[in-house]
Formats: C-alpha cells, sequence, structure tokens
C-alpha cells in the first residue's frame, strides 16, 4: 500500500486493466483488513473460545474464496507459480472445518 502503483513489487498496473481500480490501494486495503486483520480477529475468537470465533473463520474462508474468483475474473488464473490454486485449496479447508467445528461444538 505505501506503493500503489505496484511498482516496488514488480506488479505492473496492466493487471487491473477491466477492473474498476485505477492504483491497487484499494485492492490492498481490503487485503489488509479482511483478508489480514480479520484472520488475525478469527484466530483469536477460536483461541478465547469465543461463540463468533468459528463463524468468523467460516467467513475468512468464503471471504478468501470471494477474493480469487474476483481476481482470477479480473487478471486470470496464473498457474505459474500456483498461489491462486494453493490459496483457493487453503480458503476451502478454512471454510469446510470451520463448519465442521462449529457444528461439532453445536455453536453453527
Amino acid at each position: 500500500m505505501t506503493d500503489p502503483s505496484g511498482a516496488s513489487i514488480e506488479l505492473p498496473l496492466e493487471l487491473l486493466a477491466g477492473s474498476v481500480f485505477p492504483s491497487y490501494l484499494v485492492p490492498g486495503l481490503v487485503l489488509l483488513t479482511v483478508l489480514g486483520v480479520g484472520p488475525l480477529v478469527a484466530a483469536y475468537g477460536v483461541w478465547r473460545r469465543r461463540p463468533w470465533g468459528w463463524t468468523s473463520s467460516f467467513l475468512v474462508g468464503v471471504a478468501l474464496i470471494i477474493w480469487l474468483a474476483i481476481q482470477i475474473r479480473i487478471i486470470g488464473y496464473h498457474a505459474d507459480p500456483p498461489l491462486q490454486l494453493a490459496y483457493a485449496l487453503i480458503a476451502c479447508a478454512i471454510a469446510v472445518l470451520a463448519l465442521l467445528s462449529s457444528r461439532d461444538r453445536g455453536t453453527g
């Protein structure tokens, strides 16, 4: 977010062509809040056994799936390196495990 042009991490602005974003500032803020702070809050909730912990974990998994779907729609799928696939599998695992864990505990 310190360089919304993406130049410092060699991420060309051309990847945002066809999106509503002129720079990486808004996507960076979404990543920071939803997929950065969100998982920390969810982890805290699960760790402290708060009633909302498993629900928030499930929502983090779903948010990551949605993020990846939008990302692939805008910039396309990139198999080398297979980060999109890896994160999609992690997102599905988070959502499924959170759902199963909340049901086992009677909180979902």
